[in-house]
C-alpha cells in the first residue's frame, strides 16, 4: 500500500462496509460461493496476464535506479503493536511473561500464545491492519515488521532479515540450533517427493522471546517447549510470506531428519494468511501505472500519485463510515470494549507521526526491488510438496491495484492445495481496505486453523471450577468463527459496523485514551541486529524489546 494517500487510506482501515463471502477449496459450506472460477467471473475480475503484456513498463522504462554503495541504508524494524500503544491486555502477558520463574518448565495453563508475525505492503507499516490486532492479540503474540521509506533493502535481504528475526525470536535463549542446521544438506523442494507431516508433538527446541536460564543446550531441547508462529503478509508482505514459508517448511522437512531422536522440529509452522497478496504484481494496474508515475519530474509526481495512484487503493465507503465513528452511530465490530476504543484512538492520533510520504526514488526502488523481483522469484513455486500445510487467503472484492480474486483462484488450484486452501472475499472492499472494519480477521482465521477454536488454558480450567454455569454462559465464552451478527446484517456502511458497546450518543473522550484502565505504558529499547547474507556481507535490522516497569 500507498503511504502518501495514507491519511485518506488509514481511514478505510477502520472504516468500511461490504459483505464477506468465503469459500474453502472449492466446496462450498454456509459461507461459501460456489466455486472461485464463478466468484472471478460473477465480479469480473479475471485479468490475465496477455491484458497487460503489449502495455507494461518494463524494468528499462523504470526511472534509473543510482547505484547504491555497499552501506545502502537498511532500516527495517519488528515491533509489536499492541505494546506499542499500551494495550492492556498485552501488557498484561507480557508482565506474566516477566514475572515466571526462570529454567522452570511451563505449566500446561502458561503455555505462551503462538506468534502471528505480520509482514506488510510495500508502504512498509501496519497501519492497514492496526484494528485487528486486540482481537487477534486474543489468539496470538502479535509482531509487525516495518520498513522505512529510506530503506534500501533488497528483496533477497528482506526475506533473509525476516528468517534470522523468526529464528532469534523462537530458538531458546543459549540453544544455537543453526550450528544443528548447518550440517543438515538443504533439499531442493521441487526434486524432493518427501512431503510436510503436519501432526504435532508436545516437545520443541522453541520456547518463547523472554525464556532463559544455565540448561545446556542439549538439556533445553529434551526439555523446552516450542510455540506455533502462524505467518501473514498482505500485498508486497503475501510474496515475502510465501517465500519465507517455503523456505521454513523446506529447512523443516530436511531437519526431522536429524532431529527424529529427540522429536524436534525447528520451527512449528502451522499457517499462512495471505491478504491481496501482489504475486499477480506483472498482470496488474499498479505494475502498468507505478513505474509511470515514479518517472515523472518533481513537481508533477505528487499530481501522479493523488490522480493515477492513490485511486488505485481507496473504495467508496471509507469517508461515511469515518462519519458514523465520529457521530456516535457505531463502531467496527472488532472494536467492542473501552480498551479497545482507546486503543484505536492513540493510533488514529499517531498517524501524522508514523505515516512517512513516498519519495519517486523509494517509489521506483520497490516496484522494482521489491514488487517485480519477488513476483518473479515466486513464479514457479508450488507448496505441493507440503500437503498438509494449510493458507488462508483475504481478498477485497473491489481490489483495483491487484487482480487479487483471480490470483486467489490461481495460488489455489496452480500453487497450493485446494482441500488446505481457505478463500475470503470481502465484498466491497478495495486493496488498502481489506482488513477493515468489514472483516473480523481473528473469527476467520479460528474458522480455518481450527485449533484456535480450543478454549484458552486458563478459561478451561475456570469453566471446569464452574459446576454451575448456565448454557447460557457456556455459548458467550465460545470464540466467534464468523463476524457479529449484529454487524453482519448491516446493510451500505453499517456492515461491519455495530451499536457502540456503551450506548453512548458520542464517542470516548480522548483524555480517557490515556487513562489508568485503558492504557499501561511500558519501557521500550531498540536492540539493534546483524544478519550475514551470502558473500559474507552483514546487514542489520532493529528489534524492539518491552519491559513492564516494577
Amino acid at each position: 500500500m500507498f503511504t502518501f494517500g495514507r491519511c485518506f487510506s488509514a481511514s478505510n482501515n477502520i472504516f468500511f462496509q461490504g459483505q464477506c463471502t468465503s469459500y474453502q477449496g472449492g466446496t462450498q459450506n454456509p459461507r461459501t460461493t460456489p466455486s472461485c472460477s464463478s466468484l472471478v467471473r460473477s465480479f469480473k475480475y479475471r485479468n490475465d496476464a496477455s491484458d497487460f503484456s503489449s502495455s507494461l513498463p518494463t524494468t528499462k522504462n523504470v526511472v534509473a535506479l543510482k547505484d547504491t554503495p555497499a552501506d545502502r541504508p537498511h532500516n527495517v524494524k519488528f515491533v509489536a503493536p499492541l505494546l506499542d500503544y499500551g494495550y492492556p491486555p498485552a501488557v498484561d502477558c507480557l508482565k506474566h511473561q516477566q514475572d515466571a520463574t526462570p529454567n522452570v518448565p511451563e505449566r500446561e495453563e502458561d503455555v505462551r500464545k503462538p506468534i502471528l508475525l505480520y509482514l506488510p505492503g510495500f508502504d512498509g507499516t501496519y497501519i492497514c491492519p492496526f484494528l485487528q490486532f486486540p482481537e487477534l492479540g486474543t489468539e496470538f503474540e502479535v509482531w509487525c515488521m516495518t520498513v522505512g521509506m529510506k530503506d534500501r533493502s533488497t528483496y533477497q535481504e528482506l526475506k533473509t532479515i525476516v528468517l534470522d528475526f523468526i529464528k532469534k525470536e523462537l530458538d531458546h535463549d543459549g540453544c544455537d540450533v543453526q550450528q544443528l542446521s548447518d550440517t543438515i544438506p538443504i533439499i531442493d523442494r521441487e526434486s524432493s517427493s518427501e512431503t510436510f507431516d503436519g501432526s504435532k508433538d508436545v516437545s520443541g527446541i522453541f520456547r518463547g522471546i523472554f525464556g532463559g536460564g544455565n540448561l545446556s543446550a542439549l538439556q533445553k531441547i529434551k526439555h523446552s517447549r516450542r510455540r506455533p508462529i502462524y505467518l501473514a503478509g498482505e500485498s508486497f508482505g503475501g510474496i515475502l510470506a510465501s517465500d519465507v514459508a517455503l523456505t521454513l517448511l523446506t529447512k523443516k522437512r530436511n531437519s526431522r531428519i536429524a532431529l527424529d531422536e529427540r522429536g524436534q522440529q525447528p520451527v512449528d509452522l502451522q499457517g499462512l494468511v495471505l491478504i491481496n497478496p501482489a504475486t499477480c504484481y506483472d498482470r496488474s494496474q499498479l505494475a502498468l501505472k507505478g513505474p509511470q508515475v515514479s518517472q515523472m519530474p518533481k513537481p508533477l509526481y505528487l499530481m501522479g500519485l493523488f490522480s493515477q495512484l492513490l485511486p488505485l487503493f481507496t473504495d467508496e465507503h471509507s469517508v461515511s463510515q469515518l462519519g458514523l465513528i465520529l457521530q456516535g452511530k457505531a463502531l467496527p465490530s472488532v472494536i467492542d470494549n473501552p480498551q479497545r476504543e482507546a486503543y484505536m484512538g492513540r493510533v488514529a492520533i499517531s498517524l501524522p507521526s508514523k505515516l512517512e510520504f513516498m519519495p519517486p526514488d523509494t517509489l521506483a526502488w520497490r516496484l522494482e526491488k521489491w514488487l517485480e523481483t519477488g513476483c518473479s522469484q515466486m513464479r514457479e513455486s508450488t507448496f505441493k510438496l507440503f500437503p498438509k500445510f494449510r493458507t488462508l487467503i483475504v481478498v477485497g472484492e473491489k481490489d483495483k491495484t491487484l487482480p487479487s480474486i483471480a490470483e486467489a483462484e490461481r495460488l489455489t488450484n496452480k500453487v497450493l492445495l485446494p482441500s488446505q486452501t481457505k478463500v475470503h472475499v470481502v465484498e466491497g472492499a478495495g486493496h488498502a481496505s481489506t482488513c477493515g472494519s468489514r472483516l473480523d480477521l481473528a473469527a476467520v482465521m479460528r474458522n480455518h486453523f481450527i485449533e484456535l477454536q480450543k478454549p484458552n488454558k486458563k478459561e478451561n480450567q475456570q469453566s471446569k471450577q464452574e459446576k454451575n454455569q448456565t448454557e447460557a454462559q457456556s455459548k458467550k465464552k465460545e470464540k466467534r468463527t464468523s463476524m457479529k451478527a449484529a454487524a453482519e446484517v448491516g446493510t451500505g456502511p453499517f456492515f461491519g459496523m455495530e451499536e457502540r458497546y456503551d450506548k453512548a450518543k458520542i464517542g470516548l473522550n480522548p483524555i480517557l485514551y490515556w487513562s489508568k484502565s485503558n492504557y499501561t505504558p511500558v519501557q521500550l529499547q531498540i536492540e539493534d541486529r546483524l544478519v550475514t547474507m551470502p558473500g559474507s556481507k552483514q546487514v542489520s535490522y532493529k528489534k524492539a524489546n518491552y519491559k513492564v516497569p516494577k
